[in-house]
């Protein structure tokens, strides 16, 4: 990301045990428009076992993408 990125973030509690974060994403040199996009995180029992995860590029493209979107490409800087 640039230095001209700005964020704007809303994270709020929905039930209780869940916490939605909303944000978009707004960057001129890299980004032809915005990203919105929203997270929600589960509280998980006390207890449970949380196993460590390491994310790459193909990981990230598996489960964040549909099979039929054309491969990522990295745009040129402005």
């Amino acid at each position: 990301m640039s230095n001209q990125l700005a964020r704007d973030q809303s994270p709020s509690v929905t039930d209780g045990r869940t916490l939605a974060y909303e944000y978009t994403l707004h960057d001129p040199v890299y980004m032809t428009r915005p990203h919105t996009g929203r997270v929600d995180l589960t509280r998980v029992p006390d207890g449970t076992e949380i196993y460590r995860y390491e994310c790459d590029l193909e990981s990230t493209a598996m489960w964040s993408r549909s099979a039929a979107d054309p491969p990522l490409r990295a745009a040129e800087p402005r």
